[in-house]
C-alpha cells in the first residue's frame, strides 16, 4: 500500500474480475495482465485496514532440451545415480522416473535398491545387470505448501532416455557408505508449519537398515518414516524441532552414521496481537508489535491502510514500537496495523485507537450521602468521576481543602486512584467530604457525609452492577472496624447461599483501585441475581446487598401463534422477551422463519427480516408483537418461529408454533422458466421448469399443466392452442408419477417449420387455475436441409493436413429449412479397403466456407466431401474431391547456429543448413524465431529468410537477452527447431539454465527467465 503503481481492482477495471464479500475472483486468468501483488482493503467509518499481500505469479514448465543426454556408466554391484536435467520451471516440480517404457515406473518400495530423491535424482545402492536400460525423468508442475495452482491439470514433461550402462563382472561386498548428497532436508530451508522430509541414502550391498535419532533430544511428536525408513517426515514442523538429526545405516556388522543440522525457519506470527485502545486526550500511548520469526522480522506500521512515518514529538516509531506522545482525536483516531516481515512472508496485526475527550462527571458514580466509619477503624471514600483526559482530584473536609498529595503518609492518604483513605478514625473526622475533579475540559464535584460510630459498619457497600456476558464484574465491599480490638472476615452470598470461592473459579476476592471486593469472572446469565457481602467479627456481623445484571442477547420470544388466515396471507403474533429478565435490553429487531411439510420441518426459511420493535408493536395489546406473513402456498402445512435481537446480537429462537394447515386452493405460482425448440419437422417442443410441490395448491387436487402456444404474428392476436400435461410430483407424495412430463410436443404442420411461436404454461388443479408464466418466444422444429455445398476444392496444407473449401450457402429459412449450424467434412482413404461408409468426419461450426482437416498420413491420397447441417440434421453430401498430402517436413534441425554483433540495434545470425531425405519435401527456406527471454515463446517473432544460411535481426533492445531458434520449412511443414541460443546486442552468450547466470559475455549480469505460461500460481 502507498506505492505509485497501485491500481484499484474492480469489475470496472476488468469485467473478468468479480468482488464478492471481500473475495476477488478471476475469470479466465491472464498471466500477463493478472500477475502481480494484490492486497485487500476493508474500510468503514472508523478507518481502514489492509490484508496480507497475495502474490499471483505466472507458472511455467519449459521443455527438456532435445539433445539426448550422455549415458551413465556404472560398475556392477557398485552404487550410482542418474540426474534429471530439469528444465526451467516456476514454482515447483515433483519427479517420477520410468525405465525403457512408461509401463515400468521405478517404485523404490518394490525395488529397495533404488531411491528417488526430492532433488530429482534416482539413486541405486547396488547396480545389477538388470538395471541397464533407458531411464526417463518425468517432471510435473506443482505448488509449494500453502500455495495453489490455478489449474486442475498441471503440465508435465518427459525427458529423453538417459542410458545406464553396467560394466564389470565382479561382485564386491561393501558398504554401507552414505552418499555425499545425504542426509538432506526438503524443502530447503525448512519452514514452520510445513511438512519436512529428511532423506538418507547409502551405497552398499543389500539388505540395508535405516534408523534415525535426534542428537541431544527426542524425535518430534507425530513423525513418521517412509521409503524403507530412508525418509524421516515431520508433518507440521515447529521451531523447537530444530536440531541435529542423525541417520544410521546398518548391514550385518558394518554401519555408517551421518548428521545434518536442521534449522526451522518461520514467517512471522504474533503471540499477542494488538488490542483496541481507548485513551485520554494528551496521554501517551505505546503500542508494541512482538512477532516470533526466524530470521528476525522487520516491522512496518500503518494507519488507515497507509504507511506511517515517524514524526519526533508526535508519533515516534522505533522498530516494533510505536509511541504517541500527546494523543489527539483529530490526528490519532483510526485503525493501526503492524506488519512483521521476513524473507518467508508477511503477517499483520491491527487494532482501533480512539482518543477520548470530555469534562468530568459524577452523574454515574456520586459520593454517598451517608458514609459511616468506626472509631479506631479505617474508611476508604471512593471518588469515581468519568472524565477524559484523566482529571486531577482534590479533597476538602467541611469546605476546607485537605491539601493532600499522592504518596504522602499520615492518617489521611490520597491513593493514585483518587480514593481517600482515613485511618484511626475519630469523632473529629465526621462531616462532609467533597471530591473535586478537574481536567482541560472542565470541573465537577461530588459531596458525601461521614458519620463516625462506635461499632463495626460497612463503609463501602456493594452497588448494583452491570456486566456483559463472558466479561468480568467487580462488586466493592469494605468494613470499617476498630482495628485495635477486632478482626473481620468477609463472606459473600449469592441468592442467600454462601459462595464457595475456593471451589468456584468464577469468584475471586481481591483489590481493585485500592478498594476491597469480589470479582465475578467470565460472567454468565446464571450469575445474575442478588449478592450479599457480610463482614463478620467475633461478636457480630454487618451486611449489605446489591444485584448483578448480566447483559447479552435477548431470551427467546414466546407464544408464537397464527391467526386471521386470508388466502396466502396470515397474521402472526408472539410475546416479546420479558423486560424483567436479568439481562433484558430493548429489542431492536425481530426475524420470522417458517418451515413446511414439503421442505422438511428442520428446513427453516426467513420470511420476514429486520422487523423493528415499532413495526411489530400491537396497539390493542402492548404486551404482544405482530406482523403479517405473505406468500404462503395453499394446501401446505406451516410452522413459525421468531428470534429477537438487541445491541448485543441475536438471541435464541422461540419454540416452533403449532402446525397450521392452509386450505387447498389453485396453484400459487407459475413455472419459473419456459423454453424449448427442436424436435421433428411439423412439431413444436415446449419445455419448462416444474412448479414446486408446495405451490401445487394441496395434495390430491388433480394438479396438472396447461400449455398455450400460437404462431407469432405482427398483431399478436392469434388464437391460443392449448394442451394439458400430467404433472411430475416428488417423493413427498409417494414417488414420481408414471408418465408425467415437463415437456409438450404440439403439432403445427409440415409447412410451419422453423417459425416463431408464443408459448406460456400455467399450473391448474381441481380448485382452479394458477398464474400464467411470462410469454416465451420459441421456434418450431426445422426441416432437413435439401441444398448441398457446391464448388468443392481441396489442397494439401502440409504432410498431415488438408484444407477444404466450398461456396457459401444462403442462410435463409426457405433454402436451409431452418438455420445453418455448421458444415461437416468427410474424408476417407483412396484405396479398395476404404469407402465412404468408413469415412471419418470433422465439423466446423457457423456459416464458414472452408475448414481444415488434420491428423492425416503423409504422401497419402484421400477423397473428401462436405455436408451442411441445421438443427434437424445433415444435408446430402456434396460431390467428392480427390486430394493428396505432401511428403514429411524436414526431420533434422539446422545446427551450428551462431550470433555476432552487427549494428547498434541488430545482430548477424548464421547456421548450417540441412539436406532432406527421399521421404521429405524439399526445403523451401528457413524461419528464424526469436523472442525476449523475459517473455514466453508465444510472443516470438518469425522471420522467413528463404534458402539462405544467414539473417540480420534488427530493432533489438539494449540490455536485453534474447532467445533464437532456426527452423527449416518445406511444403510438408515446419521441421524440427534448433536448440535455443541466447544472445544480446553484443553477440552470443552462454547461459547456465539451472542458475540463470550468464557465464561468458561482454556484459556480466544476472537475469531471470520467463517461459511459456501454462498456469497461474497463487501464493498466500
Amino acid at each position: 500500500m502507498g506505492t505509485e503503481n497501485e491500481i484499484e481492482v474492480t469489475s470496472q477495471t476488468n469485467l473478468r474480475y468479480t468482488l464478492t464479500n471481500g473475495k476477488l475472483t478471476f475469470a479466465r486468468p491472464d498471466p500477463d495482465s493478472d500477475a502481480g501483488k494484490y492486497q485487500c482493503v476493508a474500510e468503514n467509518t472508523v478507518g481502514s485496514i489492509i490484508g496480507p499481500p497475495v502474490v499471483v505469479t505466472a507458472g511455467y514448465l519449459k521443455e527438456f532440451v532435445n539433445l539426448k543426454p550422455g549415458a551413465v556408466r556404472a560398475k556392477l554391484f557398485q552404487g550410482t545415480y542418474i540426474t534429471c536435467n530439469t528444465p526451467n520451471f516456476n514454482p515447483k516440480v515433483y519427479y517420477q522416473w520410468y525405465k525403457n517404457d512408461i509401463a515400468h515406473f521405478i517404485r523404490p518400495t518394490l525395488n529397495p535398491h533404488t531411491f528417488i530423491s526430492e532433488n530429482g535424482r534416482v539413486y541405486i545402492s547396488e547396480v545389477q545387470k538388470s538395471d541397464e536400460g533407458e531411464y526417463h525423468c518425468i517432471v510435473t508442475l506443482t505448488a509449494p505448501y500453502g500455495e495453489k495452482l490455478a489449474t486442475t491439470q498441471p503440465p508435465s514433461r518427459n525427458s529423453l532416455g538417459i542410458g545406464l550402462i553396467v560394466e564389470g563382472e565382479n561382485a564386491n561386498d561393501y558398504g554401507p557408505d552414505i552418499h555425499d548428497d545425504f542426509p538432506a532436508v526438503f524443502p530447503s530451508p525448512p519452514e514452520r508449519g510445513r511438512e519436512i522430509r529428511i532423506e538418507c541414502f547409502a551405497y552398499g550391498k543389500l539388505p540395508l537398515y535405516y534408523s534415525w535419532q535426534k542428537v541431544n533430544g527426542s524425535l518430534p511428536l507425530g513423525v513418521r518414516f517412509e521409503n524403507l525408513n530412508r525418509v524421516l517426515v515431520i508433518p507440521r514442523a515447529r521451531l523447537e524441532d530444530s536440531g541435529v538429526y542423525r541417520c544410521h545405516v546398518k548391514r550385518g556388522g558394518a554401519a555408517a552414521t551421518k548428521d545434518i543440522s536442521v534449522t526451522i525457519a518461520s514467517r512471522p506470527y504474533f503471540l499477542f496481537p494488538l488490542m483496541d485502545k481507548y485513551i485520554d486526550m494528551n496521554s501517551q500511548l505505546t503500542l508494541r508489535c512482538e512477532a516470533v520469526a526466524v530470521p528476525r522480522a522487520t516491522y512496518t506500521w500503518y494507519k488507515n491502510s497507509l504507511p506511517l512515518m515517524s514524526l519526533p514529538g508526535d508519533v515516534e516509531i522505533y522498530r516494533n514500537t510505536l509511541i504517541i506522545r500527546q494523543a489527539n482525536p483529530e490526528r490519532h483516531n483510526g485503525m493501526y496495523q503492524c506488519m512483521a516481515e521476513n524473507r518467508y512472508g508477511k503477517t499483520l496485526s491491527g487494532a482501533e485507537l480512539k482518543v477520548l475527550r470530555f469534562k468530568p462527571s459524577f452523574d454515574k458514580y456520586p459520593l454517598s450521602d451517608a458514609l459511616m466509619g468506626t472509631v479506631n477503624g479505617n474508611i476508604t471514600i471512593k471518588c469515581l468521576p468519568e472524565a477524559a483526559p484523566t482529571p486531577e482530584v482534590k479533597w476538602s473536609h467541611n469546605g476546607s481543602p485537605l491539601g493532600l498529595s499522592f504518596g504522602a503518609s499520615g492518617r489521611l492518604t490520597l491513593l493514585l486512584s483518587g480514593f481517600l483513605v482515613i485511618s484511626q478514625l475519630t469523632q473529629s473526622d465526621e462531616g462532609s467530604y467533597t471530591c473535586t475533579a478537574t481536567n482541560s475540559e472542565g470541573t465537577a464535584s461530588s459531596t458525601g457525609h461521614l458519620s463516625v460510630v462506635g461499632h463495626t459498619v460497612l463503609n463501602v457497600k456493594p452497588s448494583n452492577t452491570d456486566v456483559i456476558v463472558n466479561e468480568t464484574a467487580f462488586m466493592f465491599c469494605e468494613a470499617s472496624y476498630d482495628v485495635t480490638r477486632v478482626d473481620v472476615v468477609y463472606i459473600w452470598l449469592f441468592e442467600d447461599r454462601i459462595i464457595n470461592i475456593d471451589q468456584d473459579p468464577h469468584f475471586v476476592q481481591g483489590i481493585r483501585g485500592g478498594g476491597r471486593g469480589l470479582y465475578i469472572r467470565n460472567a454468565q446469565y446464571k450469575h445474575a441475581g442478588q449478592y450479599t457481602c457480610m463482614a463478620q467479627t467475633a461478636q457480630k456481623h454487618v451486611d449489605a446487598g446489591a444485584s448483578l445484571r448480566v447483559y447479552g442477547p435477548p431470551d427467546e420470544p414466546a407464544g408464537v401463534f397464527a391467526y386471521h388466515f386470508r388466502g396466502q396471507d396470515v397474521d402472526l403474533r408472539w410475546t416479546p422477551p420479558l423486560v424483567t429478565d436479568p439481562h433484558a435490553e430493548p429489542v431492536t429487531q425481530y426475524r420470522v422463519e417458517v418451515a413446511n411439510n414439503y421442505d422438511g420441518w428442520d428446513s427453516w426459511e426467513v420470511v420476514a427480516d429486520s422487523l423493528t420493535d415499532i413495526q411489530t408493536y400491537l396497539e390493542e395489546d402492548p404486551s404482544k408483537r405482530s406482523t403479517t406473513i405473505t406468500g404462503l402456498g395453499p394446501g401446505t402445512n406451516y410452522r413459525f418461529r421468531v428470534i429477537a435481537r438487541n445491541r448485543f446480537g441475536w438471541g435464541v429462537h422461540s419454540l416452533p408454533s403449532k402446525t397450521y394447515n392452509q386450505n387447498p386452493g389453485p396453484p400459487s405460482s407459475a413455472p419459473p422458466r419456459v423454453g424449448g425448440g427442436g424436435g421433428s419437422v411439423g412439431e413444436i417442443t415446449i419445455e419448462w421448469d416444474p412448479i414446486l410441490d408446495k405451490d401445487h395448491g394441496g395434495r390430491d387436487v388433480g394438479f396438472h399443466y396447461r400449455v398455450f402456444y400460437r404462431k407469432m404474428t405482427a398483431s399478436r392476436d392469434g388464437v391460443w392452442l392449448t394442451s394439458y400435461v400430467k404433472a411430475c410430483e416428488t417423493e413427498a407424495y409417494g414417488g414420481k408419477v408414471e408418465g408425467c412430463e415437463t415437456q409438450h410436443v404440439g403439432i403445427v404442420g409440415l409447412h410451419n417449420y422453423y417459425l416463431q411461436y408464443e408459448t406460456m404454461v400455467q399450473g391448474v388443479n381441481d380448485l382452479g387455475e394458477g398464474p400464467n408464466s411470462t410469454i416465451a418466444i420459441i421456434y418450431s422444429a426445422e426441416e432437413m436441409p435439401v441444398t448441398v455445398p457446391t464448388n468443392i476444392y481441396s489442397y494439401a496444407v502440409n504432410a498431415t493436413a488438408i484444407m477444404v473449401q466450398w461456396d457459401a450457402i444462403p442462410n435463409t429459412r426457405e433454402i436451409m429449412k431452418g438455420k445453418i449450424q455448421g458444415y461437416q467434412i468427410n474424408w476417407w482413404l483412396d484405396d479398395k479397403n476404404h469407402t465412404y461408409a468408413r469415412a471419418k468426419y470433422i465439423r466446423h461450426y457457423g456459416n464458414v466456407t472452408q475448414g481444415i482437416v488434420i491428423g492425416l498420413q503423409h504422401v497419402t491420397d484421400y477423397w473428401v466431401n462436405v455436408q451442411v447441417y441445421n438443427g434437424a440434421g445433415l444435408s446430402n453430401p456434396s460431390e467428392n474431391y480427390w486430394v493428396s498430402t505432401y511428403y514429411n517436413p524436414p526431420q533434422h534441425y539446422p545446427f551450428h547456429v551462431a550470433v555476432r554483433s552487427h549494428g547498434v540495434d541488430s545482430i548477424y545470425l548464421t547456421w548450417r543448413g540441412i539436406s532432406t531425405g527421399q521421404d521429405e519435401e524439399s526445403i523451401t527456406g528457413y524461419t528464424v524465431r526469436y523472442w525476449q527471454m523475459k517473455n514466453p515463446m508465444s510472443s516470438a517473432i518469425d522471420k522467413v529468410v528463404g534458402k539462405t544460411f544467414y539473417a540480420v535481426l534488427s530493432n533489438l533492445e539494449k540490455n536485453t537477452t534474447y532467445q533464437v531458434r532456426v527452423i527449416a520449412t518445406s511444403l510438408g511443414g515446419d521441421g524440427k527447431k534448433s536448440p535455443t541460443v541466447y544472445f544480446t546486442l553484443g553477440g552470443q552468450i552462454r547461459l547456465n539454465i539451472l542458475t540463470t547466470e550468464i557465464l561468458a559475455s561482454a556484459n556480466k549480469f544476472k537475469i531471470s527467465i520467463s517461459a511459456l505460461v501454462l498456469c497461474l500460481v497463487i501464493t498466500f
